[in-house]
Parts: C-alpha cells; structure tokens; sequence
C-alpha cells in the first residue's frame, strides 16, 4: 500500500476533496485504488516485458470498454481482454504509480480524463448528483461514485484442542467473533487475537461459543486488552484530514489464554504462519487466506485503501475508520458467491497466500467487501500501549 499512503498524504486535493464529500450523510468513506487497466499492464510489464505492454496496447487500444470509466469501479469486463489467471499476478513487484505505460497521458487525456493511476472511490449508499457530491474538487483525481449498502462490524463453530486461528469464540449466550490468531509475547505467553467490538472488557471467553455450541462450550481465557473504539454520531465527519472528527483505525483484543489450554500459532487449514506483514508491502491485487467461523476458509483478493470509511455495529451505533483494506472475491467469483465476508467473521486473520505472513484482520463487511485493519497497526498498539512484543511464528 506503499503508493497509495503516499497519495493519501502528498496530495492536497484530495485531501479537500475528502473534506467535501464526508459532509454529505450519503457518504460510506472514500477508498483508493489502483486502474485495473493500469494494474494489469503493470503485471503484464513484470511478466513479459516492455514489449509485450507495446503489443497489447497496439493490438486493443481501439475496444470500446478500454474508453469507459465504468472499468474504473471493477475490471471484469475487462477479463477477455488478458489471457493469464490472477494467480499469476502475485509474481509482479509492488505498483508503482510514478511508472505509465506508452502513451498512457495522451490516451488518458484523450478520454478527457488524469492520467494518475490512482482512483478515487466515493462510497455512497445512493446514488448522488455527480457535480453536488464533488463540486470543483476533483483537479488532478480520477473520482468514481461506488454505490454500497452500508458495512457492519462483523463467525467453524466446533470444539477445537488444540486452539489456533479461525475458530469461533464467544461470551455469555449471545456475544460471539472469531479467533483471528495465536501469538506469543516476549515471555512466552500466549495470547489470542480478535475484535474488540466483540467482547466486553474482563470477559471470559469459551471456545467454541455457547451460540454455537453450548453443550461444548469450554473457558480459554480472559479478554485483558481492547483497544478503544469510538463511536460518532451519523452526522460527524469522517475526515481524517480534520483534527476534530473521531476516528478510528483499530479494533482489537488480546484473549489472555490459560496456560493449561493447549494452543498453536496456526490458522485452520492454513497452517503456520511465517511474521507480520508491514502495511507498506501489501498492495492491490495480493491474494489473502481467511478463515472465519461464518465463512469458513477461502482466498480473498485485496482491493483499495479505505482513507475513510463510516461502519456500524448491530446496534445501529456508528464508528468512523481510517486506513483500512478491502478484500474482494477473486475476479472469477464476484458473480457467482455471496458476501466475501459473513456476519461473525469479525476478528478474522488475512494471511498472505505467497509469504504466509500475517496482513491483517477483519472487522466489518457488506455485499462486496469485507474491511480488514493492518496487522502491523494491531502489533504497534500491542507494544506501545501494552508492553507485549506479539509473534505469529
């Protein structure tokens, strides 16, 4: 996400472009991502060369669809046009938005739009008049209105011995997540690591939840750590660039585990992790492992930076988040599977399907995306607020 935080942080338009759309009570957030023309020809530049970018553009420079900005929300009405699997992509070195292909400016402001790679998505919950939403501040962006239904913080359900990532947790009759992971601290004890919206502070935590399974329900340990999470009234501004708006960018807790609860850093049907993935490294495009106890296991696809983005919580309570990251199905899947993420999979781990490093966790979904924070962020909160040196391996 190296390109994209850069772009979030140097470029003064959008900065006033965030501050006028988070006015609007239409607005779910704004996430930025790369073209997926852009993107391809990137992986296409890293798998056959500068002269195969040449051939392609010469060859298709002239289908229609290339002209739309309807590509600009998803690519696949582009997927005719490549001739290899996604799978193939993660060979490609991180994207880097200073590089164009051939003729790139002059065919971008052919079709009368910037040449940056990067968009710009507005998410709304209905459709709103283009002009009124964006006024005069979109110089320099590439900006898209993405309708969405609106993301809710977000569960196998066995009784698992020993534990390890991806089972469901719960307390009470009624309170239940995922236990995202199993990490060590520096004297060797062994926490989990989960959501905080999910649990109270204190809570004893059984494995599996009594909501899943009450006859099988055991006590792991004690919900020690939360991060605070503050809510935000609907009509505050999600603007991170604005020194008063309340925003969040973790949603974590640490499960004090009882020694005498057998326990792996592992993840179900995943298997060991390798380390923690710093945010810089992970880009659009990179293929995740999750598994929650609602959705199971299964390979998401990371989608854009959410710079901002509103969730709510069952409650109906809203909660204002920075730098989060999309996870998308597979482009050959998007049309025919549900929701990537399902309720009950807060808590989630996503894990690098090419380093088996541990990127991040889920929090919330809707209809196309699950959220997940940066495992990196989840670490540095665990150190400088806690004093605990996590490790996955």
């Amino acid at each position: 996400m190296r390109g994209l935080i850069s772009f979030a942080q140097e470029n003064p338009n959008l900065q006033r472009l965030v501050a006028r759309v988070t006015e609007f009570e239409q607005t779910h957030g704004v996430v930025l991502d790369y073209d997926p023309l852009w993107l391809k020809l990137w992986h296409l530049l890293h798998r056959k060369g500068e002269a195969a970018v040449n051939y392609w553009l010469t060859r298709n420079y002239r289908h229609p669809d290339l002209y739309s900005p309807e590509h600009w929300l998803d690519d696949l009405h582009l997927s005719n046009l490549w001739d290899w699997s996604e799978e193939e992509e993660i060979i490609s070195p991180p994207p880097d938005p200073t590089w164009a292909p051939p003729h790139w400016k002059d065919w971008c402001y052919g079709c009368g739009y910037d040449p940056s790679p990067v968009i710009v998505k507005v998410a709304t919950n209905e459709l709103v008049d283009h002009q009124e939403l964006l006024g005069r501040e979109t110089e320099g962006l590439r900006v898209v209105q993405s309708v969405r239904q609106p993301a809710y913080l977000q569960m196998p359900k066995k009784f698992h011995r020993p534990l390890q990532g991806g089972i469901s947790i719960g307390h009470g009759g009624t309170e239940s997540g995922t236990l995202g992971g199993i990490v060590t601290d520096q004297h060797q004890n062994y926490w989990g690591v989960t959501c905080a919206h999910v649990f109270k502070a204190g809570s004893k935590i059984d494995q599996p939840a009594q909501a899943d399974s009450r006859l099988r329900a055991k006590a792991i340990g004690t919900n020690v750590h939360l991060s605070p999470l503050t809510p935000s009234a609907h009509t505050t501004l999600c603007n991170p660039y604005h020194s008063n708006s309340k925003m969040n960018s973790l949603d974590a807790a640490l499960v004090e585990i009882d020694p005498a609860v057998h326990s792996l850093k592992s993840m179900l049907n995943v298997g060991r992790l390798r380390n923690i993935m710093p945010m810089s490294v992970i880009n659009p495009g990179d293929m995740m492992d999750v598994a929650g106890k609602e959705c199971g296991n299964r390979v998401l696809r990371v989608g854009g930076l959410a710079l901002t983005y509103r969730f709510f919580d069952n409650q109906g309570t809203a909660y204002c988040f920075k730098d989060v990251f999309e996870l998308r199905w597979p482009r050959n899947l998007r049309l025919l599977m549900g929701r990537p993420i399902k309720p009950g999979d807060s808590g989630a781990w996503a894990i690098s399907s090419s380093t088996a490093d541990w990127a991040g966790m889920v929090l919330a979904g809707d209809r196309l995306c699950g959220y997940a924070m940066f495992a990196e962020n989840v670490a540095h909160w665990a150190s400088q607020t806690h004093g605990l040196h996590l490790a996955v391996a």
